[in-house]
């Protein structure tokens, strides 16, 4: 391995087992490992660890980093479609940095959708150019199926101003025993969107949250048309732009953030 050369394996730790092995204890020695588990637990963090890492790494000296991955079971089809965006997403992320990432699949585990999912995010695959390869604004804006609608969530007002909806959202939050410090992230997470709709999408014109499936959900519809940039809250917004933070601080909060956009506007889920 050169030595201005980092090298970063994201992997189980029986996978890194097998590579330490092959690698044999000295240039093994240099790989920064980190357990798969503990790294992909959501996108948005992830982005932001990958991020983080390929920094320090080469403010310390490296030239360029390698970086090699894998995932960690996948559960759902819903969790299969969240990685896929994030796969999409690396690309623009890293784009002209000093860094190259091997995406490692098992393809007798992952689920048939991430393997399509691959080659729609990936220019190449097994070494080969990809011809099936998508770009990220094409993976990130595919139309889909509307969403279905959550029961067990209840309706709040749309005309409150910004201190109102926090106020009303608080109350379903403590109705529901939510942790104190989850509900504060909830609070700004939600507060950020609700500010978006009012300033983007001519105001909002439904409010629901509560519980749904285990999880709590607060869920803002405006007038709009939705994002005009794809990467909206997935990237750290541009200093020079006035724009984009609201999303990426709601990201950074809740578990999981949906936006579906259609002729009726957009509807933006938080999940906590």
């Amino acid at each position: 391995m050169d030595d201005d050369v980092a090298a970063v394996a994201v992997l189980t730790s029986g996978h890194w087992a097998i590579l330490r092995e092959s690698l044999g204890r000295e240039a093994a020695g240099l790989v920064v490992f980190t357990d798969c588990d503990e790294f992909y637990v959501r996108p948005i963090r992830a982005l932001a660890r990958y991020s983080a890492t390929l920094r320090q790494l080469l403010d310390a000296g490296a030239h360029s980093v390698r970086i090699t991955g894998e995932f960690p079971q996948l559960a759902t089809q819903r969790e299969a479609d969240r990685w896929t965006e994030y796969e999409a997403i690396l690309n623009r992320a890293f784009a002209g940095s000093a860094s190259s990432i091997l995406c490692l699949y098992d393809s007798r585990a992952v689920p048939d959708r991430m393997i399509d999912g691959v080659y729609r995010t990936h220019p190449h695959v097994n070494g080969a150019e990809n011809q099936r390869y998508r770009g990220p604004e094409h993976v990130l804006t595919a139309p889909g199926p509307p969403p279905p609608p959550l029961p067990g969530l209840r309706s709040l007002p749309p005309d409150a101003d910004l201190v109102k909806f926090r106020e009303h959202l608080a109350g379903v939050l403590a109705d529901e025993r939510i942790p104190e410090a989850r509900t504060v992230d909830m609070l700004v997470a939600a507060g950020e969107v609700f500010e978006n709709a009012c300033r983007y999408g001519g105001g909002p014109r439904d409010v629901r949250a509560g519980r749904s499936a285990g999880w709590f959900v607060c869920e803002i519809s405006d007038r709009g048309p939705g994002l005009d940039n794809p990467f909206g809250g997935y990237l750290p917004p541009s200093p020079e732009l006035n724009r984009g933070a609201g999303l990426w601080v709601a990201r950074q909060l809740v578990s999981n953030l949906e936006l579906y956009s259609s002729d009726a506007g957009t509807t933006v889920r938080l999940w906590l």
